[in-house]
């Protein structure tokens, strides 16, 4: 992931555009190598090599801050060639910023010459103190010292630069696609004042309405669960379709801190008929999976005392279309208070072969059963209106192509205050009629504006019910619940939001 970061700090995306470091890949192109320089290369080449990664030390547990050293080694039979770009990388690192990045040009720097996809494409616009490249989030980066030489045997000048470099330690580094961070105001955006994009204030204040949301992950180009590599290696960008009218535009909230119950954790108030657009919505479209595991932390207002039923986490487009969506209900039959009960449904849309090539959408359910009968004493006091987590993985059967399988974790407030993190999973399957395609799931919509639709299988759901999204994981592989990877996901999600002490209504 360093090894990225560096690529695009030091030589943008090349000859495309208006790349900020066209200054140095004008010299080195594409020659910039990881630890030795092939054979038969062209130079000027620059190797890097990554050394000593130390987490900073914090009491009783790891920090997320890592610190390595970079060395840099910068290679040519001109002397004055070596010195051109070891200049050039040094004004470009040392105490670097992404300053190419601003709120009111889209004319140049990392992701601002890709039209409807402006401010997205290589790092989100004005990072803050923060700069996120290559799936990397760099708090810092120094230079140390320089030492040239002369290689007599290969008659080769080098000047070998050393860095410092500082950088955050999460989720992103784990391989996700998509990621969204609610605590860095500086990756959400608001108030269009222009229907020319991008112009927007940022970053965002806690209550104001989201107009573009920026995800700092980036996959890589080889991921053979992805059809498509139409986003590798850029941002993904959300944001409001209606422009400067706010129609659609979700809110920024934050929790009340009121403990143990709360730890002041932002997230997104979806309201009925507010949702965000991928700003490269053809190029989602075209990005399928046939792996995925998903995390999220969510609530759902009013659903105490009412059934309600959201497409809660995505879907493949805001309106006519209702593949690719991940959606949660709850159904409340007769009065909890007086006998009733809360059933909980977790389902989505997945791409069906239609028998002659083409592409249908059949719905499948992973979650259906009563979680909630207090004249039982079953989880008496269960609130979905609390933020609770989901996880559930997706992918076909190996010998079964009209099987989906996955396995899933729900986590309420009711299950921490009785039993805590139970490390409770259980597995799910359904069938299609026919055969589900290879890559069977896209999106492209994060909430909904159609107030219901057909599911093809999973019967006809009211998908514009608000909720609240506090975390949100996609990670384009398989993961094996209770693993040490879902366990690190799980655990990073679960303590970030304090719900080992979230208690129940």
């Amino acid at each position: 992931m360093v090894g990225t970061a560096l690529k695009w700090i030091l030589t943008g995306f090349g000859a495309e555009g208006n790349n900020p470091q066209f200054n140095i890949y004008e010299l080195i192109g594409d020659n910039l190598y990881p630890n030795i320089i092939p054979q038969n290369v062209g130079l000027p080449a620059v190797i890097y090599t990554i050394d000593t990664t130390d987490p900073d030390r914090v009491k009783e547990m790891r920090a997320l801050d890592n610190r390595v050293s970079i060395e840099l080694q910068v290679v040519d039979k001109s002397y004055a060639v070596v010195n051109q770009v070891s200049t050039l990388i040094l004004n470009q690192l040392h105490r670097y910023n992404n300053h190419f990045n601003s709120n009111d040009s889209d004319s140049i720097g990392y992701g601002t010459n890709e039209g409807s996809n402006a401010f997205g494409r290589f790092a989100p616009a004005s990072t803050g103190d923060t700069q996120y490249v290559g799936g990397l989030q760099i708090k810092y980066l120094e230079f140390d010292n320089s030492i040239e030489s002369y290689d007599d045997k290969l008659e080769l000048f080098k000047n070998t630069l050393n860095f410092d470099m500082m950088f955050v330690d999460d989720i992103t580094l784990l391989g996700s696609d998509v990621l969204l961070k609610f605590d860095d105001l500086n990756l959400m955006a608001t108030n269009v004042n222009s229907t020319d994009d991008p112009l927007y204030t940022q970053p965002i204040s806690i209550n104001q309405g989201i107009n573009y949301l920026f995800t700092p992950s980036v996959l890589d180009s080889d991921n053979t669960n992805i059809e498509s590599n139409t986003l590798d290696g850029i941002y993904e960008n959300f944001n409001d379709p209606s422009g400067v009218s706010s129609t659609n535009r979700p809110t920024l909230k934050k929790d009340t801190p009121n403990p143990p119950k709360f730890n002041g954790n932002n997230y997104i108030e979806f309201s009925t008929n507010n949702y965000l657009l991928s700003s490269k919505a053809s190029d989602r479209l075209n990005r399928k999976y046939k792996e995925l595991t998903f995390f999220c932390v969510v609530n759902m207002p009013g659903s105490y005392s009412a059934s309600k039923a959201a497409s809660i986490l995505f879907k493949r487009n805001s309106t006519t279309q209702s593949t690719g969506s991940v959606f949660f209900t709850t159904n409340v039959i007769g009065d909890p208070a007086s006998g009733g009960a809360v059933q909980f449904n977790g389902g989505g849309m997945a791409l069906e072969d239609d028998g002659a090539g083409g592409e249908i959408h059949r719905g499948f359910g992973f979650f259906a059963g009563v979680v909630s009968w207090p004249i039982f004493g079953i989880n008496p006091d269960l609130s979905f209106e609390d933020p609770f987590y989901f996880a559930v993985s997706f992918k076909r059967n190996a010998s079964d192509n009209s099987l989906l399988e996955g396995e899933y974790q729900l986590i309420t407030s009711s299950d921490f205050s009785i039993y805590g993190d139970n490390d409770t999973f259980a597995s799910w399957s359904d069938n299609s009629s026919t055969t589900f395609k290879e890559y069977f799931f896209n999106f492209e919509s994060l909430h909904s504006d159609i107030s219901s639709f057909d599911t093809r299988g999973a019967g006809t759901i009211n998908m514009n019910d608000a909720y609240n999204l506090y975390d949100f994981v996609l990670m384009p592989e398989v993961i094996t619940f209770g693993s040490n990877k879902y366990n690190q996901l799980k655990r990073t999600i679960i303590e970030k939001h304090d719900m080992y002490k979230r208690t129940s209504n």
